[in-house]
């Protein structure tokens, strides 16, 4: 799952989480900022995975991470009265799922000068969204980014 983009998220280099941090306003998801926690896993956590997989995961004491997303909530009046955190996995759209993991690989490709394939990139992604996502490459053409 999102592993690069967490990464960013996550890394001691500030410059990663900045850069992301603007990369997902620029995309305007309609949520205020990411928020990244390890988990511990559990047989419930991990339903679906096959059992020697789980085994491993739950004898190894492997972390997991949750991605959550923050909205601003809004009362009749438009006017902020709180917010609201959604698991990015299961209340945000495919299309905000693909952009999240996409971002971290760009980001991190056009940072270290490496190689980046992308397939597809338009598959479950808003043409808005991939317009963007080729705009930000053509301004940074220091990294060989190939897309089909």
């Amino acid at each position: 799952m999102h592993v690069t983009m967490v990464y960013c998220l996550t890394s001691n280099k500030p410059k990663y989480k900045r850069m992301i941090t603007r990369l997902l306003a620029m995309a305007n998801l309609g949520f205020e900022e990411v928020e990244v926690n390890k988990i511990q896993h559990t047989s419930e956590s991990l339903a679906g995975v096959p059992e020697d997989i789980k085994n491993i995961i739950l004898s190894r004491n492997i972390d997991g991470i949750q991605v959550k997303t923050k909205h601003i909530k809004r009362d009749s009046n438009n006017r902020e009265v709180g917010s609201v955190y959604f698991n990015l996995t299961e209340n945000e759209s495919l299309g905000t799922q693909k952009y999240f993991a996409l971002a971290g690989p760009i980001l991190k490709a056009l940072l270290d000068g490496s190689v980046l394939v992308i397939d597809e990139l338009d598959a479950r992604l808003h043409p808005q969204l991939t317009n963007l996502i080729q705009e930000f490459l053509i301004r940074c053409p220091t990294t060989l980014i190939m897309l089909s």
